[in-house]
């Protein structure tokens, strides 16, 4: 039997970037099962597909669902958050004088 690709996807996620799971699943009632499973224990799924991958490399897609009770996180507005304070710039400290310039200053005086 070739392996099962199982993608876990959270809301907002592509299909490609879902996490990646490989399971034995022969047919599509035992995937169908499977995802209803693992739909009910991680409500943070939005959605769950899986792939038959054959020997040559090609695969099939068995079976995909999505979670209608999934439960997408509130975004924050802009008037949630705070606004950032600026930090004025430190002003850079002087040099020393060197040994001519104290010199020169006490000629001038």
């Amino acid at each position: 039997m070739p392996p099962t690709e199982i993608y876990l996807c959270k809301p907002g996620q592509a299909m490609k970037e879902g996490q990646l799971v490989h399971a034995d699943i022969a047919d599509r009632e035992d995937a169908k099962s499977d995802a209803e499973r693992r739909l009910a224990t991680n409500p943070g799924l939005a959605k769950i597909a899986y792939y038959h991958v054959k020997e040559d490399g090609t695969f099939r897609m068995i079976h995909s669902q999505t979670n209608s009770n999934v439960k997408v996180p509130a975004k924050a507005t802009a008037a949630a958050v705070p606004p950032r304070r600026v930090q004025a710039k430190a002003k850079p400290k002087p040099k020393p004088k060197g040994i001519w310039a104290k010199f020169r200053h006490w000629l001038n005086t």
